[in-house]
């Protein structure tokens, strides 16, 4: 993480809802990674990894995790 978080331009943390938003971010090309750890059981030590290339446009962007996006499941 510490390799990653040297190369970040923007962090965030989801709500109880998985619901979360950048502080804003310049337009352009980026690599979005995000994980997610089921912490409960029964699904406890599981857990999704995404790696996905992003292109921020100005404005308002959106984007959802999902199991077909996650480079690991």
């Amino acid at each position: 993480m510490k390799a990653i978080r040297s190369h970040s331009v923007a962090e965030m943390t989801t709500d109880a809802n998985a619901r979360g938003t950048f502080p804003r971010v310049p337009a352009g090309t980026y690599h979005l990674y995000g994980r997610f750890y089921r912490v409960q059981k029964p699904f406890r030590g599981g857990g999704m990894v995404w790696n996905l290339r992003v292109v921020v446009k100005p404005g308002q962007n959106t984007l959802i995790l999902t199991v077909n996006n996650a480079a690991y499941k």
